[in-house]
C-alpha cells in the first residue's frame, strides 16, 4: 500500500464512522507520519506550530483514527492497523446530507474576520478555545471581559489560526442591537449569495440557519452581545424586542450539530451563563490581563524599554489590559520621554478616551444598586461583612446585595482578595476601574449635596443619605487617599456655588434642623455627613 492509497483507506474510514473527511492538517499530519517524520519536522514544512500539532492535531487525528479503524492506534501503531483495514471487503461509506449551498456563489472561509495587528501572549486561552471548540465540540463557547481587555482579538487570532477546522467563519457585531430576523438574514446571504431566496419569518430563518450549521463545520462569531441586553438592570437580561434572540441560542446550545456559536461581550446572557461549565457543551472563558511576559511584548513595541524600573508596577497598575497598556505607553514616550519612573510620580491612572468612552458606556449600563455597590468600593476595599453594614440604606437584603455583586463580577469589574483570616474574601476595583467610579462618585455627589442644600428636601438626599462621604476621622482621611478627592473637590464646588464659608455653613446648619425629626431608614447617613462637613469646614479655618 503506497502513500496515497494509506490515505484514501484512512479518510474513507473516518468518513465511513463520522461522515466527516479528514481536515487539511489532519492529512498533513498522516502525510508525514506515514513517511516517518517527526511531529517537529511536519511543522517546518507547513505554518503551523509545532505545540499545535504536537499537542492538539495530533492527538486528535489518531483519536479520531482510532474511532475509524475500529481500533486504538498512535502514531506508531496506526499504519499496522491501516493495512489491517485495506484487507477486509468495502463497506459503501454514507451518503453525506445535501448541502445548503448555492451553485453560483461560494463564500470566502473567513468572513469580516479581523486581522489583528498586534498579539501577545494568550497561549493559556487559545488552548481553553481550542479544547472546547475543536476537541469538544462545544455548541456554545462564551467569552467575557471588561471593555479593552482582548476579547474580539483572541477570538480572531484563534478563527485565523485554527480556520482549517471549518468550512466557514464569520464575526458579526450585535452592538446595534439588531432583530434576530436582520442578523440571519446577513448571515445566510453571506453564505448562500445576494440573490438567495429567504423564508419571510423568522422562524423559517433560524430553520434553515440551523441545516447549514448540520451540514457544514462552521464558527459563528456573534461579538458586543451586550448590544442585545437590557440596560440599567442587573446583567444578562435581553431587551425585549431582542428577546428571539434567547430561543435561538438555546436552540444551537441543544441542537444536533457540527457547528460552534462564539459569543462576545462585556456582558453575557444569564440564562446561557447558568448553564456553562468545564465538562458542559456550553463553555465560558473569562478573558483578564496579559501575562507579566505578553505585556511586556506589547510595551517593546510601543517603543518603552521594559528594562528600566517600574515596568513591573505599571503593568500591574494597569492589570495587563492591552488597550490601558497601549494607551500607557504612547503617554510615556510623548510626555515622559519614555521613562516610566517619572509617570509613576505622578501618582495618577491615565485613562484615554478610547478606554474611557469604554467605560462610559459599561458604566451607563449599570443598575442603580450597581452603581451604589460600586461608588462604596471606590471609597476602600471592602469585606461582605462590611458592604452588607454600609449599604443598608441602599440594597433591602443580604440576598439582593449578593445578586449585586455577582452582576459586577460577571461584569468583569470587580476584584476579589484572597480570604482573610476571619475567613471572608473582600472586594475591590481595579485601579482604572477605581479611578473612573471615584470621578463619576464626585459628580454625583456635588450634585445631590448641591441639589439638597438648595431645596432643603430630603428626597434628594441621593448619595449623601446611601454613602459616607466625609468621615469625622482625620486619620482615616489620611490614611485613605481615595477619599481626598471627594472632600477637596465637594468643598470647592460648593464654595464657588453657595458663596462664602459662612453662607455654606448657615446652608448646613439650615439642613440639619430640616433633618433632626426624619428617621434614620429616611435620611441615612445624612446627618452624619453634613456634621462631618461641618468639622472639615472648621479644621480648614483652625
Amino acid at each position: 500500500m503506497n502513500l496515497e492509497e494509506a490515505c484514501r483507506t484512512a479518510d474513507s474510514a473516518v468518513f465511513a464512522k463520522t461522515g466527516h473527511h479528514l481536515t487539511d492538517v489532519q492529512m498533513l499530519i498522516l502525510r508525514g507520519a506515514l513517511l516517518g517524520q517527526t511531529y517537529t519536522q511536519i511543522a517546518a514544512s507547513s505554518h503551523y506550530s509545532v505545540s499545535y500539532i504536537k499537542k492538539f492535531a495530533g492527538p486528535a487525528l489518531w483519536q479520531l483514527l482510532s474511532q475509524g479503524l475500529g481500533e486504538e492506534v498512535s502514531k506508531t501503531s496506526f499504519q499496522a492497523a491501516l493495512k489491517r483495514v485495506a484487507l477486509r471487503p468495502s463497506v459503501q461509506a454514507p451518503r453525506p446530507q445535501p448541502e445548503v449551498s448555492s451553485d453560483r456563489h461560494t463564500p470566502p472561509r473567513l468572513a469580516a474576520v479581523p486581522n489583528p495587528s498586534m498579539f501577545f501572549g494568550r497561549d493559556r486561552e487559545l488552548a481553553s478555545l481550542h479544547q472546547g471548540i475543536v476537541q469538544d465540540h462545544c455548541r456554545v463557547v462564551m467569552v467575557s471581559g471588561i471593555g479593552g481587555i482582548g476579547k474580539t482579538t483572541l477570538l480572531a487570532r484563534f478563527a485565523r489560526e485554527y480556520s482549517v477546522e471549518f468550512d466557514w467563519v464569520v464575526f458579526q457585531s450585535l452592538g446595534d442591537a439588531p432583530m434576530l430576523l436582520h442578523v440571519l438574514s446577513e448571515l445566510l446571504q453571506a453564505w448562500l449569495g445576494s440573490q438567495a431566496t429567504l423564508p419571510d419569518h423568522v422562524q423559517g430563518h433560524m430553520q434553515l440557519f440551523l441545516e447549514l450549521l448540520k451540514t457544514h463545520r462552521c464558527l459563528i462569531v456573534l461579538d458586543q452581545v451586550e448590544g442585545i441586553l437590557q440596560s440599567g438592570e442587573l446583567t444578562g437580561q435581553y431587551r425585549q424586542e431582542c428577546h428571539q434572540f434567547g430561543e435561538f441560542f438555546q436552540q444551537l446550545a441543544q441542537g444536533d450539530h457540527r457547528s460552534c456559536l462564539a459569543l462576545l461581550g462585556r456582558e453575557l446572557p444569564a440564562a446561557l451563563v447558568a448553564l456553562a461549565g468545564d465538562e458542559l457543551p456550553i463553555r465560558h472563558l473569562k478573558v483578564r490581563g496579559l501575562m507579566p511576559e505578553a505585556a511586556q511584548q506589547l510595551l517593546q513595541v510601543k517603543g518603552v524599554n521594559t528594562t528600566q524600573a517600574g515596568i513591573a508596577e505599571l503593568i500591574q497598575m494597569q492589570r495587563g489590559n492591552p488597550l490601558a497598556l497601549q494607551i500607557v505607553a504612547t503617554t510615556i514616550q510623548e510626555l515622559f520621554g519614555g521613562n516610566v519612573a517619572q509617570l509613576l510620580k505622578q501618582g495618577t491612572i491615565i485613562i484615554g478616551d478610547t478606554l474611557l468612552n469604554l467605560l462610559n458606556e459599561q458604566f451607563e449600563r449599570l443598575s442603580d444598586l450597581e452603581k451604589g455597590v460600586i461608588y462604596w468600593l471606590a471609597l476602600e476595599q471592602q469585606s461582605l461583612a462590611q458592604l452588607r453594614e454600609n449599604t443598608r440604606f441602599l440594597v433591602t437584603s443580604s440576598s439582593e446585595l449578593l445578586k449585586t455583586l455577582q452582576s459586577l463580577k460577571r461584569r468583569s469589574l470587580l476584584e476579589e482578595e484572597p480570604i482573610s483570616e476571619a475567613g471572608e474574601s473582600s472586594f475591590t476595583l481595579q485601579p482604572i476601574v477605581a479611578r473612573y467610579v471615584l470621578k463619576q462618585l464626585i459628580t454625583q455627589a456635588c450634585t445631590d449635596v448641591l441639589t439638597t442644600i438648595q431645596t432643603q428636601s430630603i428626597r434628594n438626599l441621593g448619595l449623601l443619605r446611601t454613602h459616607i462621604l466625609f468621615r469625622e476621622d482625620q486619620f482615616y482621611q489620611r490614611r485613605h487617599t481615595q477619599t481626598q478627592p471627594v472632600v477637596s473637590s465637594l468643598m470647592s464646588e460648593l464654595q464657588i456655588c453657595l458663596g462664602d464659608e459662612r453662607t455654606l455653613q448657615q446652608h448646613l446648619n439650615d439642613l440639619l434642623v430640616g433633618l433632626h425629626e426624619k428617621t434614620t431608614q429616611a435620611i441615612g447617613f445624612a446627618t452624619r455627613n453634613v456634621v462631618n462637613l461641618q468639622h472639615i469646614l472648621e479644621s480648614q479655618r483652625l
